[in-house]
């Protein structure tokens, strides 16, 4: 079935991989008109529209939403729909202020952006302080970028940084929901039923995603990527020997399930 498919294969075009592109500009442009003291949870908001929005297709990929054979092209052309939408709005976005004042050296524009934002005279002349204070404390002379390579402080920095988004990228999550189709259909679901399990994973990494948020002033950052790293780790290691002996021991098709999701739930929570 189509929709079984759609909700577990990313049958998606290659022009969608310039997502990464807006993605990380989306993070910057949110970190910069976002007030000090919330700019951790509006980031984190982010990640959650993200997950939220990977649920969203999966429902719409169920085979009598959009998901079936005669429908499926619909689902592809309703990709544009939040491309349109962004288009209307982004015009009506102020450009960010920090980039206005530390950049461009516009005060004026800077704080005519920063009264878009908060339609307040007080909050934008406060937040501008909170910028000036902001950039005057982390003021340093323009390097060039060779020193990110050639200075051992800034190398480590560079070094650790590229090493967390690769993690991100090649920890293999989405092979787990490309494939967790056919981990459903080896352990004995119903095919008919492996399109809601597949929504259920989609489920788990969303609530996994609002109980990091929460943990995450309470643990810190450093061991809530630590401990969800040993987690997919070991989940991965053990999903491999489970897969390879599936045909082996029919018990192995519903302990596979079991490491799958507990996957699930440690890439929620580190990443």
């Amino acid at each position: 079935k189509f929709g079984s498919l759609a909700a577990s294969r990313p049958h998606r075009p290659k022009l969608i991989d310039l997502t990464g592109i807006s993605q990380g500009l989306v993070s910057l442009y949110i970190a910069e008109v976002s007030p000090k003291q919330v700019r951790g949870a509006f980031l984190s908001f982010h990640q959650i529209g993200i997950v939220i929005g990977i649920l969203l297709g999966q429902v719409l990929s169920l085979e009598f939403v959009l998901g079936g054979v005669n429908t499926w092209p619909f689902l592809c052309g309703f990709s544009v729909m939040p491309c349109l939408l962004s288009c209307c709005l982004l015009p009506l976005c102020p450009e960010s202020p920090r980039y206005l004042l530390s950049v461009r050296k516009d005060e004026a524009a800077a704080k005519a952006a920063l009264l878009r934002l908060t339609r307040s005279k007080h909050a934008a002349k406060e937040l501008l302080n909170e910028i000036r204070e902001e950039e005057k404390s982390g003021e340093q002379p323009a390097r060039p970028y060779r020193d990110l390579f050639t200075r051992p402080e800034l190398r480590r920095s560079l070094m650790m940084s590229a090493l967390l988004n690769v993690s991100q990228q090649w920890s293999g999550i989405n092979a787990i929901f490309a494939y967790s189709h056919s981990v459903f259909y080896n352990a004995g679901v119903d095919p008919e039923a492996i399109q809601y399990a597949i929504i259920g994973t989609g489920v788990i990494n969303v609530v996994v995603t609002f109980i990091s948020l929460a943990l995450i002033e309470k643990v810190g950052r450093r061991k809530l990527l630590l401990i969800p790293n040993w987690i997919l780790v070991g989940s991965l290691l053990v999903l491999t020997a489970c897969i390879n002996q599936q045909s082996n021991f029919a018990w192995l098709n519903y302990f596979t399930i079991c490491i799958m999701l507990a996957y699930i739930v440690g890439f929620g929570l580190g990443f």
